[in-house]
């Protein structure tokens, strides 16, 4: 069996009553030892592994800040001063995306669920194929959890962290401009307009350079064309399954928790989307990495709309099935799964 398999079945066989009910700190402790050490140290596994790895090398010769975002090349040459190479690296940024992770599952009524919904594309595409994109969704993940309990600015430095790891993350700074939590909605909108500014200025020549090669190239301005991603359309429509979910009983989700408006605004962001991905599939795969906590939080949510009618333990049966089968799709039949195949373990 394959290990991705087993990382799935991990959660998956414990039992229904664990499933239902919030756990201890003590159970997921092992969770995220297991699945940080599986992905911190898996060796030559994930689409860029190689120009990781090239990067890595350049940080430890000449102190390397190039093109790729601050925070990660810090901890490139933090792991090179400690002759920890790319699997300490790895294992920084798995760290940081699990504790977020496992922060915003546990803040959900069905937490191990939750966490069975992020395994096939949270856990083994992004975490282990994107590595600076998911300490960028870690960091998001915690700054959601902050933000659901009106701690705007919490969210702000959550941000703020992201957008060192990933630059698309200065998308996130909306959020604040949209939700009305329990904060000084005025203050929180002007510092995160100011931030958004000073962090493009910061980073002037990479965003120009981003939009040039993506959008422009996709409208035929540039010479060349720009890349693709052939599963962006897949993974948009994996977040737009929970967008319509939470559309269609937006209603009853709003009676029981006061954060929906959060998962509304994302959800309306998915839909929009959806006409761009045509001509901006590589733009929109990466903006829609940033959306797949939707999925976590939804389909974690939606079988306690049904616990009066007793249909709750069907639908959690019927999630569980849903997202194994795509995790197996994704290992058979994805264009770049062979790059996630087989599984090597340092």
């Amino acid at each position: 069996m394959s290990p991705y398999f087993l990382l799935f079945l991990i959660p998956v066989f414990f039992s229904f009553n664990r499933v239902k009910h919030p756990n201890p700190t003590i159970f997921w402790i092992p969770i995220f030892i297991i699945f940080s050490l599986f992905v911190g140290f898996r060796t030559e596994v994930g689409g860029d592994w190689f120009t990781y790895l090239r990067h890595y090398e350049l940080a430890g010769l000449y102190g390397y800040f190039g093109r790729l975002e601050p925070g990660y090349q810090f901890l490139n040459i933090v792991s090179s001063e400690l002759a920890g190479g790319i699997y300490l690296v790895n294992l920084m940024c798995a760290s940081i995306f699990f504790y977020g992770l496992i922060a915003l599952c546990r803040s959900q009524p069905l937490p191990l669920l939750a966490f069975i919904v992020s395994i096939p594309y949270m856990i083994v595409v992004t975490s282990m194929g994107y590595t600076r994109q998911s300490v960028a969704l870690g960091f998001f993940m915690l700054g959601l959890v902050s933000l659901s309990k009106g701690k705007g600015y919490h969210y702000f430095l959550y941000i703020s962290l992201a957008t060192l790891f990933h630059k698309v993350a200065i998308l996130l700074y909306i959020l604040l401009a949209l939700y009305r939590g329990k904060v000084d909605f005025f203050k929180l909108f002007l510092i995160s307009f100011f931030s958004a500014v000073f962090v493009f200025f910061l980073f002037r020549e990479e965003f120009i350079h981003l939009f040039s090669f993506y959008i422009l190239r996709s409208f035929g301005l540039e010479i060349g064309n720009a890349p693709s991603s052939a599963g962006g359309i897949f993974r948009l429509f994996m977040n737009l399954i929970p967008s319509l979910l939470l559309i269609i009983f937006y209603k009853k989700m709003r009676d029981r928790w006061d954060d929906i408006n959060i998962w509304l605004v994302l959800s309306f962001i998915t839909i929009l989307l959806i006409p761009l991905i045509g001509v901006l599939s590589t733009v929109i795969d990466r903006v829609s990495v940033f959306l797949l906590p939707l999925q976590v939080v939804v389909m974690s949510r939606f079988p306690v709309l049904f616990s009066r009618s007793g249909g709750s333990d069907l639908i959690i049966k019927l999630i569980i099935l849903f997202y194994g089968i795509t995790l197996a799709i994704w290992l058979n039949y994805a264009n770049h799964a062979g790059s996630w195949l087989p599984y090597r373990f340092l």
